[in-house]
């Protein structure tokens, strides 16, 4: 996509002094615009914290109890059976079709 077709927005922050100063040098020793660093810097940020929010993080001791729970689950309980009954009646299905006001999506 070239510079042409992108659209841009203005992001704008307050900060002390000393971090311009501190933000400016980096810039300059990086060979970009306080603007392009800024940037830069921001979405590398952002990208490692939604990976990070989308994976779930296990010690090996927890792995292993995962594991060891699927491979031998537990019976199913009360709640377990009445939640498949009503799945099996499809009212899950029509209740999570719902939209936020209480129809159906294709009659909102």
């Amino acid at each position: 996509m070239s510079n042409s077709q992108l659209k841009s927005v203005r992001l704008v922050a307050r900060a002390s002094e000393d971090v311009q100063r501190t933000i400016q040098m980096a810039a300059e020793y990086s060979g970009a615009t306080v603007s392009q660093f800024l940037i830069d810097a921001a979405i590398s940020k952002a990208t490692a914290v939604i990976d990070q929010s989308r994976n779930i993080h296990l010690s090996l001791e927890e792995a292993n109890t995962v594991f060891a729970i699927l491979d031998n689950p537990p019976p199913p309980n009360n709640a377990f059976l009445a939640a498949a009954k009503k799945y099996k009646k499809g009212d899950i299905n029509r209740e999570s079709s719902k939209s936020r006001n209480g129809t159906p999506p294709n009659e909102a």
